[in-house]
């Protein structure tokens, strides 16, 4: 079995580990028995560190078809729930074959995904200019030195839904509105124009973990979404 997990201590790491242990996964192991125990187990374990575990289901089920696609040879996966309040840590990146929880992190949100600045996000668009978040599996690309840095680059798997990321330059970032003391005065991070941007604390080594074709889920219970998605 490629997956092995020991117990609930697996989990008990720093917030923010640079070390991956990444290592190509196995593709032999495929019993859906298998794949039904590990995703239980990843998700009773993850549940205690604040993701929802039917968001957990939904993404480990999307890495699953990815894995079955060819699209990933890395286990190290990145989930972000944005039904919760961007004040909360609502981003968590994990390497799924060793147990390890790497980050778990503040993250924004689209501006005009939260049109009236209360923290929480309401709506999503994969249209070029929205300024909004998008939902769905994306896969790490090139990085680049821009506005805001070192940004990694993201192309959106899902047609329909994320698949003009390029095109809307959705990247991940690091950004002082999304730090610490920022939250503590505001209650709240600031808004990006649809980034999944992070605290500039942890960018680099959030990004020295996740680039290289890694996986990144967002999720938000969008009705076309969850109906149309063909990774759930």
């Amino acid at each position: 079995m490629w997956w092995s997990f020991v117990s609930c201590s697996w989990f008990a790491t720093t917030e923010a580990q640079e070390s991956s242990n990444s290592h190509p996964l196995s593709f032999e192991e495929n019993n859906p028995t298998e794949r039904k125990n590990m995703m239980k187990t990843s998700c009773d374990n993850l549940e205690q560190k604040g993701l929802e575990r039917d968001v957990c289901t939904k993404a480990v089920n999307a890495f699953y078809v990815a894995l079955d696609k060819g699209e990933t040879e890395s286990p190290v996966y990145t989930v972000i729930d944005m039904t919760m309040h961007s004040k909360e840590k609502r981003l968590w990146t994990f390497n799924l074959s060793t147990g390890e929880l790497l980050f778990t992190l503040r993250t924004a949100h689209g501006r005009n995904s939260d049109v009236n600045h209360d923290g929480l996000l309401d709506t999503v668009s994969n249209v070029p200019s929205s300024k909004q978040s998008s939902v769905g599996l994306y896969k790490t690309a090139e990085e680049y030195i821009g506005t805001h840095g070192r940004s990694l680059k993201l192309d959106g798997l899902e047609k329909g839904f994320n698949d003009n990321a390029r095109e809307r330059a959705i990247v991940i970032h690091g950004a002082s509105y999304v730090t610490d003391p920022y939250i503590e005065q505001h209650g709240k991070s600031g808004r990006s124009w649809g980034c999944p941007a992070v605290s500039t604390e942890y960018s680099d080594r959030l990004l020295n973990v996740i680039g290289d074709g890694r996986l990144v889920f967002v999720y938000y219970p969008d009705a076309s979404w969850l109906s149309g998605s063909s990774y759930l």
